[in-house]
């Protein structure tokens, strides 16, 4: 007897449960992810910052580059006492290597080579017996250093290289909001797809038989069998069925279209697929909030630096010069004609950066800064809060519905096997037989889709814990 039941039921059009989905479709969700994480504009350019942000850690030995400047220059005199003469004057080349270092420290070495040229004989004009040239090679170590390097500042590592580092931190926090903010909006594309693709089938057999209910109304009009206020009443409820095939029809195509957008073109009867049966989290905990502390530890890192650069700095200089004997030969004679070697020393406070930063006005900034930043994440954990309690909610809300969900349709099921046997046996009409039916594929796709969502809420407490 099931079996002619059943055999009725789908000749009239109704089905009573999906079919068996094999266990491979409960990948067809993660497939999606990863179809959107591949081609998603904003993912892919997030994975290439955070690609940028490594090669500049990598590279952090630019942030102290090694300048070198070097420089030459001669003059002439002119000497027109007696008869116009061009004679060569002083002449100067020097080499410099200039390399800073964290904390503010600088060192410069410098070579200096200078050729000078002066008469033997003040009275008499520059001519090359009455001139003499005198070699000075000299050399220079300098060094400045901050008076508040960060060390002194209590920060244990370089602050430039920190600050790349919490660069390379936002972009990788900023890569994993935008492959969650992606895969967020690809499940609640899939869910509304699912819901409205089950609404939409629903809709259709329900207008289906609102045609033949207002056929048959009419017919029985005709004959006098039936009021003109019944036939209207089913024309109004065959109008809102067709109203309301049309939204879902228009939703589903809308969450389609999304889906589109996001992994290219996916055949939609593969979105009907089972769920996947376990919630894993699929990221670090709180990633608005990781973000806002990483940028304040860069504001604090930045402040340091500030200090740093803007802070007094002492300047140590040695410098070292031999003074040859002036000789009439451009060639000094090594062996005879050394002169005295000069040295000096000097200790000086440099104070040309003290006002590069303005203390008083950063200082007014990064407190203002900081306090943002700090109001920013205690909102962010009420927010935390705030979403746990409400999926939690929503989890329980949903499984008392799908519980009893399941019991109505199970209850209608019942009903309309009863219906369709009375149908059988001629003690009820087809539209009888139709509107139990119609009842029990309502409670069934309601039925389906709280299952749905109740899995689609538990999926977000995991990914928002």
């Amino acid at each position: 007897m099931t079996g002619k039941i059943l055999h009725l039921a789908l000749a009239a059009g109704w089905s009573l449960a999906a079919a068996p989905v094999p266990a491979a479709a409960e990948s067809v969700l993660e497939s999606l992810w990863q179809s959107g994480r591949a081609q998603y504009s904003r993912t892919v350019t997030a994975a290439l910052d955070v690609q940028s942000a490594e090669s500049a850690l990598r590279h952090k030995g630019a942030l102290y580059p090694v300048s070198l400047a070097t420089s030459a220059d001669s003059s002439v005199t002119h000497s027109s006492f007696t008869h116009s003469t061009w004679q060569g004057a002083d002449t100067h080349a020097d080499l410099s290597v200039t390399k800073p270092f964290p904390g503010g420290l600088k060192a410069t070495a410098a070579l200096d080579y200078t050729i000078s040229c002066s008469a033997l004989n003040p009275l008499e004009d520059f001519t090359r017996q009455n001139t003499a040239y005198q070699h000075v090679p000299a050399a220079t170590l300098a060094l400045s250093q901050s008076l508040r390097p960060f060390w002194l500042q209590g920060m244990r590592s370089d602050p430039n290289t920190a600050l790349l580092r919490n660069a390379l931190e936002q972009k990788k926090i900023a890569q994993e909001a935008a492959d969650k903010t992606l895969v967020m909006d690809i499940t609640s594309q899939f869910i509304q797809f699912r819901q409205n693709e089950r609404l939409a089938a629903l809709a259709e057999k329900k207008l289906a038989f609102h045609e033949e209910n207002v056929q048959a109304l009419q017919e029985c009009f005709s004959s006098g069998e039936s009021r003109a206020t019944d036939v209207w009443r089913a024309d109004e409820e065959r109008w809102n069925c067709r109203q309301s095939l049309d939204s879902c029809l228009k939703n589903r195509q809308a969450a389609y279209e999304a889906l589109n957008l996001y992994c290219g073109n996916i055949p939609a009867e593969q979105l009907m697929g089972a769920l996947p049966q376990n919630s894993v989290p699929l990221y670090a905990d709180n990633i608005a909030g990781r973000m806002l502390q990483s940028q304040l530890d860069q504001l604090k890192t930045s402040d340091v630096l500030a200090k740093q650069e803007s802070a007094p700095a002492l300047a140590l200089k040695g410098a070292v010069a031999e003074y040859t004997k002036p000789a009439q030969t451009l060639a000094p004679d090594f062996t005879g004609s050394r002169g005295n070697v000069g040295w000096s020393f000097t200790v000086a406070l440099d104070f040309s950066n003290l006002g590069r930063h303005k203390g008083k006005l950063r200082k007014e900034q990064y407190n203002a800064a900081r306090k943002s930043l700090e109001v920013q994440l205690e909102e962010n954990w009420r927010t935390q809060e705030k979403n746990r309690r409400l999926y939690e909610c929503l989890v329980r809300t949903y499984k008392e519905k799908l519980q009893k969900s399941e019991e109505i349709c199970s209850k209608r099921r019942r009903y309309a096997e009863a219906v369709q046997q009375e149908f059988a046996d001629g003690g009820c009409s087809r539209l009888d037989m139709l509107s139990a039916w119609n009842e029990y594929e309502t409670a069934l796709c309601t039925q389906q889709n709280d299952s749905d969502l109740l899995w689609y809420y538990t999926w977000l407490k995991t990914q928002n814990n």
